[in-house]
């Protein structure tokens, strides 16, 4: 898990690599078959969506996704921000985007169990996510 912060260093993913933006987390949306006008909504977007992305194992029953996308994703949780507590491990997951939103939020992308669809939001810069890294 990082902090926003962190990932504003730009020293977290190795020379040659970036954590992405929310455009380009955009333009996998849409290689995945969300419609471009339905990509800047903020919240659940899409059909099945979050289904490519999510591993075929590792969710719960009836929860597990087609990882058609090959971006296998788990449902790791998350640390909240105001007291650093784990939450919704084994249910949901997050991922930062390296683009701020107005102070004091980030955008970020998560995935839920029982949702075949991606929510785009932004929260707090201080809460714990993942992070994946892309390459320049």
């Amino acid at each position: 898990f990082y902090n926003w912060f962190a990932i504003n260093t730009g020293n977290l993913c190795p020379t040659g690599w970036h954590v992405p933006t929310d455009t380009e987390f955009n333009t996998l949306e849409m290689y995945l078959g969300i419609p471009p006008a339905s990509v800047d909504i903020y919240g659940w977007r899409g059909t099945d969506q979050g289904a490519q992305l999510k591993n075929t194992s590792g969710w719960a029953a009836g929860e597990n996704g087609t990882n058609t996308s090959g971006f296998s994703a788990l449902p790791g949780g998350y640390r909240y921000g105001v007291d650093g507590s784990y939450n919704a491990v084994g249910i949901l997951t997050y991922w930062w985007t390296s683009s701020p939103d107005v102070v004091p939020n980030s955008w970020y992308r998560r995935l839920d169990g029982p949702s075949s669809q991606v929510y785009k939001g932004t929260t707090a810069k201080v809460a714990g996510k993942y992070v994946r890294c892309v390459q320049d």
